[in-house]
């Protein structure tokens, strides 16, 4: 499992945004987001869903679960040869992150 910390982070950059871009999404400053990366505070429940919907994440996941590679997101990626755990990885977060944002939050 991944800290709340990490998990930030790893979905800003995962997202190509800065800490500036994700402040502004979730309507608080720049210098508090780099505070919750650095494992210095954390995110209220409403800014904790707030990142959810912003960085489109299931609540369990922003808090660590790990994501899951199910054989659907094998089975995408079938006909490509060799498909690395980053391919697969890509394809599990950007059906994760379609899903969250197609179906609501879980």
């Amino acid at each position: 499992m991944t800290s709340l910390s990490q998990r930030i982070q790893e979905e800003r950059l995962y997202l190509g945004y800065d800490a500036d871009d994700l402040a502004q999404a979730v309507g608080v400053t720049a210098a508090q987001v780099r505070s919750w990366e650095a494992g210095e505070t954390e995110p209220t429940p409403e800014q904790a869903q707030q990142l959810c919907q912003v960085l489109g994440l299931p609540m369990e996941r922003l808090h660590g679960a790990d994501l899951t590679i199910d054989a659907e997101t094998t089975a995408i990626l079938c006909g490509h040869p060799g498909p690395t755990h980053d391919d697969l990885y890509e394809v599990a977060r950007f059906k994760e992150f379609l899903a969250y944002h197609l179906d609501g939050p879980r």
